[in-house]
């Protein structure tokens, strides 16, 4: 019994001392210069998340917000023994509704205060796939041409969505629906997307369409019609707005 007590009193002086410690720590850095023009500056960097938007069985994503970590931030400035804006360190704070896990929701769009949109190609011909050299266009493609095409599909880094199939490829990072969301990729926690979709006159239904975070989908069945994308692309890249893939403009 004895020596039970002797150990639950060292073990106590132990946590004590280390919580004293923490607390003397945290005193002399609270007095630290650094750290004041850390806490003094902290809130003019805060952006705050935004929440994604749903109605019905559509989602808009969100946006994660971002705040200083100050302790972080602390350490890293106390190496060099100055402050510093450039060295501040951030934290994501997710949004309060967010798109992760959402699968049974029909995205419409990316977050809107990204000037960023995605291109889609709806493809059935390896040889056309085989001359996309812009790894930010997305692929559609039906299943059956996934599994026909597979060992070639895996070399590419490009986003492969799949084309509204009950039975989705591994390959496949997202779904593709024209006109509803059908479910058939929930089981598969694939997102299920909703592009604008154009079928002729590329440039003009292109423009008068084009916003932040937009989706654009097209039919390419010759290589004539990947050029036109390729010169469409370069002119949307001339108003500002940057290419990405499907993963990258739904990121929150």
């Amino acid at each position: 019994m004895r020596m039970f007590k002797k150990i639950f009193l060292t073990i106590l002086l132990v946590i004590f001392s280390f919580y004293y410690t923490n607390k003397v720590l945290d005193f002399i850095k609270s007095k630290d210069q650094i750290m004041i023009e850390i806490k003094e500056n902290k809130d003019n960097y805060k952006i705050n998340a935004i929440d994604a938007i749903i109605e019905n069985n559509t989602i808009i994503p969100g946006k994660c917000g971002l705040v200083v970590d100050v302790n972080l931030s602390y350490l890293k400035m106390k190496k060099l023994n100055y402050y510093s804006d450039s060295l501040l360190v951030f934290k994501k704070i997710p949004p309060s509704i967010s798109l992760k896990n959402q699968f049974d929701k029909l995205i419409l769009s990316g977050n809107s205060s990204k000037k960023q949109i995605s291109i889609l190609l709806k493809i059935s011909d390896i040889n056309i796939i085989n001359k996309i050299n812009n790894q930010s266009i997305n692929i559609i493609l039906e299943t059956k041409f996934i599994n026909k095409n597979q060992e070639y599909l895996k070399t590419i880094s490009n986003d492969i969505v799949v084309f509204e199939e009950k039975n989705p490829s591994s390959l496949a990072k997202f779904c593709y629906a024209e006109k509803k969301y059908h479910g058939f990729c929930k089981d598969s926690n694939l997102y299920t997307i909703n592009p604008f979709y154009i079928s002729h006159n590329y440039y003009y239904n292109t423009y008068i369409h084009l916003e932040n975070g937009r989706m654009f989908s097209y039919q390419i069945k010759t290589e004539k019609e990947l050029q036109e994308i390729s010169i469409l692309i370069q002119g949307i890249k001339n108003l500002g707005y940057e290419i990405v893939s499907l993963s990258t403009l739904l990121e929150e």
